[in-house]
């Protein structure tokens, strides 16, 4: 089982390396930031969103998450001198999970986050056990989307159907799944789990042109992750280096897709559309048609291009003004109806 991509510390996370070429990502993101500062000033809704964040441990403290993440559990026993010890969800050695919370807030700033620490294997990789007790554990939480950037190439029969099982049971609350495809190579199956279960949105990588990168397999939509070609090339060479850059891939796309539909959740708060599309948006079909919406036009449908939906213009628009208002609706309600 893979975190997608588990590797490096962060250290800038808006960009990536791709051989000895240093490419800028960001231009997605942040015309979104400019967007997303318009919706950040206005009043409260009565209905929050409700992130999981399924992955390792968060820094509550790096990030100033104390308002954002409402409750976390972590499922990592550390095995040291023959002893078992649990840690705690906001301590966070690597910060991929930290990354990954702040992607997400960083598209919708008022998003509440329900973190669970994965436990690791003897080989350092998720076991497949913590994620179904994680999964168990957000559906009971009530949350509204679980972002999970990790695969699992092969299941057993009796894993694969209680993975399904569980995230059936999200499904049937109304609960958005957000996974990471493979973005191992073709040496790797077309689909791995849990995207390979139905009603789990499918997630790949874009290069920054919006053009699906190179090893994502079997994906339904891309957002800006990077490159895994990348990450593949580190790997072959053998890079370890703890000071190098994370390459994101389609761990940060998975990240970014669950942040835009919290945004989009939340939005249909703000223009008080809650009654009328708030459960049903919430259902898998309906928000993958609003996503190919958004993705038509571009390259096999999958890819969204901020800047047509979600103008930076709204940077310089004002919540107290009436005519911005009205405009702010109407771009929501063609997202939505």
């Amino acid at each position: 089982m893979n975190l997608v991509t588990r590797i490096q510390p962060v250290i800038n996370a808006q960009t990536h390396t791709e051989g000895r070429e240093r490419i800028e990502t960001n231009t997605w993101p942040d015309n979104m930031d400019k967007f997303v500062s318009f919706v950040k000033n206005m009043t409260e809704t009565s209905r929050e969103v409700k992130v999981a964040v399924i992955d390792d441990e968060v820094d509550k403290l790096q990030e100033d998450f104390e308002d954002s993440i409402i409750a976390g559990i972590s499922f990592f026993s550390s095995h040291k001198n023959g002893l078992v010890s649990t840690r705690p969800y906001s301590f966070s050695s690597n910060g991929h999970g930290t990354l990954i919370a702040k992607t997400i807030r960083r598209l919708c700033p008022k998003v509440k986050l329900y973190v669970a620490w994965l436990d690791q294997g003897l080989n350092g990789e998720p076991t497949i056990e913590s994620a179904i007790k994680a999964i168990s554990w957000a559906t009971a939480m009530g949350v509204d989307i679980i972002s999970m950037s990790w695969t699992f190439p092969v299941l057993r029969d009796s894993e694969s159907r209680r993975l399904s099982e569980v995230i059936d049971e999200a499904h049937k609350n109304n609960i958005l799944t957000f996974s990471s495809v493979s973005d191992q190579g073709h040496n790797q199956p077309d689909i791995s789990f849990p995207a390979k279960i139905p009603g789990v949105f499918r997630i790949g990588t874009a290069r920054h042109s919006g053009v699906p990168d190179d090893l994502s397999q079997g994906y339904e939509f891309v957002f800006p992750g990077g490159s895994s070609v990348a990450n593949v090339r580190q790997r072959e060479e053998g890079n370890t280096d703890a000071n190098s850059n994370m390459v994101l891939a389609s761990s940060f796309a998975t990240a970014v897709a669950s942040g835009l539909a919290a945004l989009i959740l939340h939005c249909v708060e703000l223009c008080n559309l809650g009654d009328e599309y708030g459960n049903d948006i919430r259902q898998y079909q309906n928000m993958k048609d609003i996503f190919h919406v958004m993705a038509s036009g571009s390259p096999q449908s999958s890819y969204i291009r901020a800047e047509k939906w979600f103008p930076a213009g709204f940077e310089n628009k004002d919540w107290m003004e009436d005519e911005d208002q009205d405009e702010f609706r109407r771009r929501i309600t063609a997202i939505i109806a």
